[in-house]
Formats: structure tokens, sequence, C-alpha cells
């Protein structure tokens, strides 16, 4: 090992000479030793910058024998009065689109310092300035710099040549020397597509070498979410490495890198005595051997990223010491082609070297990284090592798969089978199909003449629109969903068609929202402008508590006198929306579809039967209603549903998933299917799908459908769980209860599924424990208080998704200092996936009689949940309503449960929106 360590001092020796056989570089003469001024002082091939925002000029000198070393001159510009400060600039060369710009230096003085390139089209025509600039501070002591700057087209055209401009601010002092410069290729960045091993040093126990101190900490400034971090010292060489052989196997894509990665957090904690030392990310197959290296020397601000093959160096580059903490990933393809890059944790911003060595791979690749020193005592803080598959980050990694978008679609002609209907053939409505939602109005809703009518008008006071809003009582998985309607036209409500779940917080177990059509933007954007006569469709699906949404535009209606048939086809893959029997067109920049199709790739996936709605919906954000004639009423004719056909499916089932529907963050969970063609049409089965709660997790497209998920972040940010919709927010997937199920289709485009598998919940990583409220364990048999929960805080005693008690202002509310949504008795404002530890103390081991007292206005069902020690689900309380549309708690639900004598923890789990007070658990027998 020490050979390494003698290797790096020999390296650290010539790295002033910049080696980039991996990367097909090209050197720029730039004449970076400033040689032959002229008498004014500028060497040859450099000029000043004569802007008007650099008048007064600054003073500007060539200083022979002025480098480091003492062998090359040196540029210096100094005295500089200008406002917007100096700058020199040097000639014009060629360049294109693609190419990077990489230049290095030596710099000293005072000041900020900034460089950007000019650029001229290839007709030698102005181009503007680069958009990415560097920006930097120099000291009073020599430092060594090297940064990256792309080539781009600009608004005048295509690129064709640039010229570097180096600028430094008002009263600064700037002095370079040995200035090089050389074109590269754009590098490769990569995106992780799939984990195979990680470690997150969150758990005692190690998969990794070593015994490294464990800390917790958090990543960076700003991530206020404390992670387990290693500190590792060495004063010589040190391999992390799985402590069991973890080799990569084959590849099958061309472009897919294996890597390997790391989180260094720094090369040294504060109040630490620093030592030169390094990183060596390793990539070996039999004899050939690929190393990436982070090397920082003590006392310098930049950190040098250096890859080499069988020690011959192929291309290195630098990034500066306060990007750290860095995200570090070096991977190779089958061809040999290699990416090394660092993404910070500060800025978001990721350096990059690319290349093409020698390596091949075949069969196996081992990943391993070293920590090195020549000193003593060198010390490192590190995160997330990982192996893993990554593609180039352009690349689209939607999966192969098949839907089939009917350009005009009648469910009859199809052979879809007429599952429920209303056609309004009464003189009231039928309140066996249809329950009034919480914001309706019954007496704005009419049935006669063959048509459903839905009123909007004034209260009594004139301060607000009331109208109606229907849900049908049945709720449906697949299908054709279809209605006739006459829309609205006055400002200040719009009417909808859409279909919706239970609380819609999963769309694998409660549901998720198809708007079929909204009509919002039916009137006139602003007073005295045209009506803009187009309907929104929209899909709705929530990722834990974040909400995704997609939309398309209608085109734009004609007559809005006329009736017209609205209709949806879901299939497990794909949702699209029919006006008068035909494919909406339209086009989105989430989709590549010209029509309003939403896929369970692109968008998501749902499963969960859900409910078609016929609404108005009295909002000023469809207008003013002050400018509208009232009252007005929105038509619907009919409303059908048609099931999907699924009788030539394939089959499919699990063959293994996890035995507890609890785990702790980093656990690896694992799944199978078994699937089949079907028996009458014999289709193959070309790919299987791996979904957690409506979003794609893994994809294979040969047997055995064997899955693994990682949980933690950094599995689940390869993933489409944790892609943002519309909104940007990226969901926080640990705070959730996950709905997973395997989905396989066949040639034909056929698809089944598997039943649901339920994680109910995450544990948060580290040992900690919730304690029981005032030290004072609550007893069974009795009555267990809810809102007495355990004491501990987010994430070990609750977990709550809303900041702040809801309930804050209300009478009564609770005095605790934390997130639950509480009163001094009441627990309210649930989402689903939130719960509540409790500390009990169980006077006698046997069978319960446990009551649930709770409220729920909602029409559909749902469940609240009972977890004996983190380890089995013991209870489970079916929710439902009575039709009061209130949260007063005046229901109860029973189970029977199995406990133990003795202290325990119990968790309730909520998987419905009730309110809550008390459990009552009478003993019957033991």
């Amino acid at each position: 090992m020490k050979k390494i360590a003698l290797a790096w001092i020999a390296l650290l020796a010539v790295l002033g000479c910049l080696t980039l056989e991996g990367q097909m570089a090209s050197p720029v003469d730039i004449n970076g030793h400033f040689l032959q001024p002229n008498a004014e002082g500028i060497p040859a091939k450099w000029t000043r910058n004569t802007w008007s925002g650099y008048q007064p000029a600054c003073k500007l000198e060539t200083r022979v024998g002025g480098s480091p070393d003492r062998r090359s001159n040196s540029l210096r510009m100094f005295d500089v009065p200008a406002e917007r400060g100096a700058a020199f600039n040097s000639n014009f060369y060629p360049a294109r689109q693609g190419q990077t710009l990489h230049f290095s230096f030596h710099a000293r003085g005072i000041g900020q310092c900034q460089i950007k390139l000019f650029f001229k089209t290839v007709s030698n025509e102005w181009n503007f300035e680069s958009d990415e600039k560097v920006n930097f501070n120099v000291t009073d002591d020599w430092q060594w710099y090297q940064f990256d700057i792309p080539i781009k087209d600009g608004r005048a055209g295509v690129t064709g040549s640039f010229d570097i401009s180096v600028q430094i601010s008002q009263g600064g002092e700037l002095e370079v020397a040995d200035f090089d410069a050389v074109l590269l290729p754009t590098p490769v960045k990569l995106k992780v597509t799939s984990m195979d091993f990680i470690e997150d040093f969150d758990d005692a126990e190690l998969t990794v070498t070593g015994n490294p101190e464990l800390i917790r900490d958090y990543p960076t400034q700003g991530l206020l979410v404390l992670t387990g971090q290693a500190v590792y010292r060495t004063d010589g060489d040190f391999w992390i490495q799985p402590l069991e052989n973890h080799p990569y196997p084959a590849a099958t894509a061309a472009d897919a890198y294996r890597a390997v990665g790391l989180r260094i957090q720094n090369f040294g904690r504060e109040g630490t005595a620093p030592a030169s030392s390094q990183f060596i990310f390793e990539l070996s197959e039999g004899r050939a051997l690929l190393q990436a290296n982070v090397q920082q020397v003590k006392g310098e601000d930049q950190l040098r990223l250096v890859v080499s093959e069988n020690g011959r160096m192929l291309v290195q580059s630098t990034m500066h010491r306060r990007s750290l903490p860095a995200d570090f990933l070096f991977g190779v393809t089958p061809a040999g082609e290699f990416t090394f890059q660092a993404k910070s944790l500060v800025d978001g911003s990721v350096s990059a070297v690319s290349g093409k060595s020698q390596f091949r791979r075949h069969k196996e690749v081992i990943a391993r990284v070293m920590f090195s020193t020549p000193e003593r005592d060198a010390e490192a803080v590190v995160d997330n090592f990982l192996i893993c598959e990554a593609v180039p980050a352009d690349k689209d990694t939607t999966p192969p798969f098949i839907i089939h978008p009917d350009l005009a679609f009648d469910p009859v002609k199809a052979g879809w089978p007429l599952v429920w209907a209303d056609e309004f053939d009464g003189d009231a409505l039928d309140e066996t199909k249809w329950s009034h939602n919480w914001h309706s109005y019954p007496e704005k809703v009419l049935v006669h003449d063959g048509l459903l009518e839905i009123v909007a008008d004034w209260n009594d006071d004139h301060t607000a629109i009331h109208t109606g809003a229907l849900s049908a009582r049945e709720n449906f998985q697949y299908g054709y969903f279809e209605g006739r309607f006459k829309f609205r036209q006055q400002p200040g409500w719009w009417s909808a068609f859409w279909l919706y779940g239970a609380t819609n917080d999963n769309p694998f177990y409660d549901g998720f929202e198809i708007d079929i059509y909204e009509d919002y933007f039916l009137t006139e954007l602003t007073p005295g402008t045209p009506a803009r006569n187009i309907l929104d469709h929209n899909l709705h699906v929530y990722s834990g508590q974040s909400l995704k949404s997609w939309n398309y535009n209608g085109p734009k209606l004609g007559s809005l006198e006329p009736f017209h048939v609205i209709g949806c086809k879901w299939t497990p893959f794909e949702i699209s929306y029919y006006m008068d029997g035909k494919l909406i067109g339209s086009s989105a920049n989430h989709s590549p579809y010209k029509n309003v199709i939403f896929d369970a790739f692109r968008h998501a996936c749902g499963l969960a039967p859900i409910h078609p709605m016929i609404t108005g919906e009295p909002k000023k954000s469809a207008g003013d209603p002050n400018r509208g004639v009232y009252p007005e009423s929105f038509f619907c004719d009919y409303v059908r549903v048609y099931a999907f056909p699924q009788e030539d499916i394939p089959q499919v089932q699990w063959s293994a998933t996890p035995r507890n529907p609890i785990a702790n963050y980093g656990d690896v969970l694992q799944f199978s299917a078994e699937a089949m063609p079907n028996a009458s049409t014999g289709s193959p089965i070309r790919h299987a799908y791996l979904f957690d709660s409506g979003y794609l997790i893994a994809h294979k497209s040969d047997p055995p459908f064997d899955f693994k998920v990682i949980l933690n972040q950094e599995f689940y940010n390869t993933t489409d769980y944790t892609r943002p919709g519309r909104q940007g927010v990226v969901p926080k997937f640990e705070q959730n209860f996950h709905c997973y199920s395997i989905f396989v289709q066949d040639e034909a485009g056929k698809v089944a599924h598997t039943p649901v598998w339920i994680l109910a919940y995450i544990k948060s990583p580290g040992n900690a424990i919730s304690t029981p409220f005032h030290d004072t364990p609550q007893t069974i048999p009795g009555r267990i208080s809810l809102t007495c929960y355990d004491e501990g805080g987010q994430g070990l005693a609750y977990m709550d998704v809303s900041p702040g008690n809801s309930f804050a202002g209300r009478p009564n509310v609770s005095m605790r200092q934390d997130d639950v949504d509480a009163t001094t008795d009441t627990i309210g404002y649930v989402m689903s996936g939130e719960w509540l530890n409790y500390t009990v103390n169980i006077a006698e081991g046997g069978t319960y009689r446990a009551t649930l007292h709770y409220g729920y206005p909602f029409a559909f069902k749902g469940m609240v949940k009972l977890y004996l020690d983190d380890q089995q689900e013991v209870a489970s309380f079916d929710i439902v309503n009575d039709k009061t549309r209130s949260h007063e708690i005046n229901k109860t639900a029973t189970a029977t449960v199995r406990l133990p004598a003795g202290q325990h923890l119990l968790k309730m789990l909520f998987l419905a929106k009730p309110n809550v007070n008390f459990i009552d658990f009478e003993l019957l027998k033991n």
C-alpha cells in the first residue's frame, strides 16, 4: 500500500503538466507564458479590454520571470479605478458547441475575479457572452486554479470562435501566470438508475470494511436532516469496500455505466490538523484497472480530480474545496468509456471529466475506494458508499411499454360491458347511486326532463356562490367513463366531470384524481377580452404528502350551446381523453404525445378503484362572479361506466414479499413475482415493473422477476417516486406508507399486477426510541387517551407531515409544543400515513376488545391500524361514514386484539382521515 502513496507523491510533482489522453484534448495556443510583450506591457495574443465600463483604464504590465517557478512571465493588472473593474482578453480561437474549454493558471492578488468567454458565429458576427462564468477570490499567495466553461451557440447563430476575458474588481489586483487552455469534448454527466449496494452509516452494524467513528450530522447547511456519517482516520492506505464480495453482473446496455460512489463530507473536521490525503475510486476486472483520485494538498484550495488506467494518467481537472460536501461517482461502460463526476451538495454544481480507456468490461467489475495519505493521522468524513448502475444524465430512461391510444373510441363496439349508468330519467336524484359532496347544496341539484341540472346562484346575502356537487357511491377500477354535458358560461364558477378515490393519499390504496374535464378556462382571461372556450384536462396524484400534477389544455371549442360527450379511457398503463368519440388533440412539455394521454411511466400509475364525480365549483379563479348573470346551470344527459375487459390478461402472483410490514430506514426489501402467459392467448411475458404507490421503482425484461428496494433517500432518488411534478416539490419517501405491486405486460400489450403489499411505516435511522408521556405509561385494560402520545418528537414519537398545530387559535388547544394537530382531548387534521406512539403497561396477557372512538366526514371507507413493538400488526379498525358529513366524534369501531403482559409500544397508523380521542381495551380472556 505504501507504493501507492509514494506514486501519488511523484504524481503531485508533475501535476502542472496537464495530461488529457482519455479526452482527445485540443491545446489552444494562447501564449499562456505571456511572451513578447509590446511597449504597453501587453503580451502577444492578449489585449486590454477597452469597454467603457472599464474606464478609466487600469495599469497593466508583463513581469519577466514573474511566474511562481521564475521560468516564465506573468501578466499583472493593478491600480483599478473603474467601478466595473478591469479586464484583459485573449485572441479569438476556433471552437464549436459541444466542446468545453478547460483552462488552468496560477494567480495571486487582491479582490474578486471573473472569467468568461465571448463568442462569435462562424461568419464572425458577435454571438454574445457565455452564460456560465467562473468567479473566484485571489489571495496574496500564489494559488493553482482550473476551471471548465462549455462552448455554446448564441442568439445570433452557430458559434465558430471564442475569446477569454479575465476580470478583476474595482480596487483589486490580479497577477496571472502559466495560463494553459485545451478544448475538450463536453464531459458525460451521469444519473444513477439502479442501486445494487449502499452503506449509509446510519446503523451501528456496518456492511463495509473498517471501524470508523460513527457520528450524526447535517449533510450540509440548509439540509436539516441528520444523517449517519463515518469518520475514517489513517496514516497510510485503507480500503473501504463491502464486507462480502460484491461484484457487478455483466451489463446489457452499451451506455450503462457500472459505478462506485462516495459522499465526501470533508478532509478533516474543523479543529483537526489537516494532512494531505486522497481518495482512490477503483474499478477492476482481472488485470484491467481504472482509478479516479480526489487529491487534496494541505494548504491548497483546489481539489484535483485525476483518472488513470493501470498507472497511466488519462485526464485531470479540479474543483474547489468549498464545494464539499459532494457526491463523487466513477463509472465505466463495457466499451471503456468513463466518467468521474462530483455533484456538490453546497450549490448543486457538477464537476465532471470523461474519456475513453482501454478498459473492457466483460464479466464482473470489483468496486472499492481507498483512503490514503503520505503523512500521518489523516482524517476524512464520508457518507453513502454505493455500488450502482448509471446512464448519461440526458438519457430518457423510460422503460419499454405498450399502450393503445385509439384515435376514435366506441366502448360498445369495442366490446366493453356497461356496468353502471344513470340516465336521469326520473324527477329526483337517485341517492342509491349518488351522494352529495361536503360543499354541495342539495337544493341546487335537480333532475327533470331526462337531465341532471346543477344550479349556481348567490346565497341570501350575496356574499358567495352556492352550487351542487355529486359523487357516485360505487367505485371502479379501469374502464371507460363517459358523460354528455352542456357547459356553463358565466364567470365565478366552473363545472367538472372527474374521477376521485377515497381520500386520495395513495393511488394504490385509496385512489387518485382524473379530471376528465374542468371548464374554468371557458370565460375570458381579463374583462373585455374574448372568451377562451378551452377545457382543461388534469391528472393529480400524490407521492406521499407531495401532490404531483400534469395537465393539458384541450383545443378551442366552437359554440357552447350544444351538448358534448366527454369520455376517459383508463387502463393499467394509459389514461386518454375523448370528446364526441374522438381522442382530444393537445401537447404538453411533460409528454411526447400529441393528444391528451397520461401514461404510467412519465406520469403515474393507479389501481385503486375511484368514483365518478359531477360537480359545480364556486371559485373566483374562474372569474369574478359579480360580472356573471345568475342563476346559471350546467346540464348532464347521462353518465355511463364501461368495464375494461380483462379476460385475456397474463397471470402474475407474488412469490416473495417482506415478512414484516414495518421496516427500518436503510433496510433492504426483496420482492419477487411469478408470471405466466394467458392460457388462451399464450402471448409471452415481455416486461415486469415494480411500482411503489404509483411510481416506477425498477424494471426487468427477463425472469426471474426479482427486485430489491433499499429504504433510503439515495435509492429513492434513482426512481420516479421522488421525481417532482408540476409544483417542483421533491417528495420525502420516508414519511409515507408505501404500497408495492409488480405489473407484467405481455407481447400483445395486456397487463396484470400482483395484489398490493403495504409497508406501513419506516422507522427513523438510529437507536433512539420514544418515551411515555410525562414518563408514565398508560395502562391496559382501560382507556388510552390518544392525545397523551409519547414524547421524543417527529420520527420517534409521531409522524405528522404538516407544520404546527392546525387547532392553534381554537378553544382547548393542546399545550404540547410539537406538530401534532391536537386539542386537549382530540387528534384531528389527520393525513394518511401519519402515526402516533403510545407506551403502555399491559396488566394481563390475553385477548382484548379494542374500541376506537372517532368521527369521519368522508363518504369512503378507510382504516386505522395498531402495531405492537414495531413488529406486527395487532388490530385494524374499519372507518366508515354514516352520511353525517361531520368530524364530530360519534362513532366507534371495534377489533379483537391479542396482547402480551408487560410494558410495550403501541403504534397507531392512520390510513384514513378521522378525528379520534380514545381507545378502550376490555379484557375478554387471558
